[in-house]
């Protein structure tokens, strides 16, 4: 994941890479997926109405997942100045499905905690500010998983589930080549006294920022912010 600026599905978008503006009208659904510094955008192909500049366009499903592998090992040499990638789909649902099947999928869920003073936790993992969040246990309800992967990773434990907010999906390598969904909520901490972070995660400081004050984060992580900040 890289930390740069990124854009979010919706019936309009504008949005600004580098020094290139662009503008997108989507009517129907579009699958994110992101990757190092690169965005993968996966969409119906009649569903694009509008302007496209210096972005890079895979030719089928294939050279798309191909060029998402190249991403983890740094070889996109010919969209390196393409922060966005994408391939217009005349069969989306088959070919985002061939897409999860490329790939060793799981599933996470994680919260974006704001206080009484409307302040939001971020955690510093692996010396990058981060949001909570962890990989759901066998037959564990997506919720469920969010609130415990809070509580283990800051010991905050008066919580409550104010809402769902987003759902992101990005790649990286461990053991395999995985790509991770994410299911994101929004959490009000009732009782924030007893801060703690989970050191044997690679978590060392926990900090409270105001929307003004949010940190340079990961690319995908910009998805869920909005929905606080819009």
């Amino acid at each position: 994941e890289a930390h740069v600026n990124n854009f979010s599905g919706s019936n309009f978008i504008a949005f600004i890479c580098k020094s290139n503006f662009a503008i997108f009208l989507f009517m129907s659904q579009i699958y994110k997926v992101f990757s190092n510094n690169h965005v993968f955008c996966l969409l119906e192909e009649d569903s694009f109405c509008g302007k496209l500049e210096k972005f890079y366009k895979a030719n089928s499903i294939n050279h798309f997942i191909e060029l998402m592998k190249d991403s983890l090992r740094n070889t996109v040499n010919k969209t390196s100045e393409n922060t966005f990638i994408v391939f217009f789909s005349k069969k989306l649902k088959i070919d985002w499905a061939k897409l999860i099947q490329s790939f060793y999928f799981i599933e996470a869920a994680g919260g974006l905690v704001r206080n009484s003073e409307n302040n939001y936790l971020f955690i510093l993992k692996n010396n990058c500010w981060d949001l909570p969040k962890g990989k759901i246990d066998i037959g564990e309800k997506h919720e469920h998983a969010a609130i415990r992967e809070i509580k283990e990773e800051t010991n905050l434990h008066d919580l409550f589930l104010e809402k769902s907010l987003t759902c992101t999906y990005h790649l990286y390598l461990d053991k395999n080549t995985i790509l991770k969904k994410t299911k994101w909520y929004l959490i009000r901490a009732n009782k924030t006294n007893n801060l703690s972070p989970q050191i044997d995660e690679g978590i060392t400081e926990l900090k409270w920022f105001s929307k003004k004050e949010f940190p340079e984060s990961y690319l995908s992580l910009n998805e869920v912010l909005k929905m606080v900040i819009d």
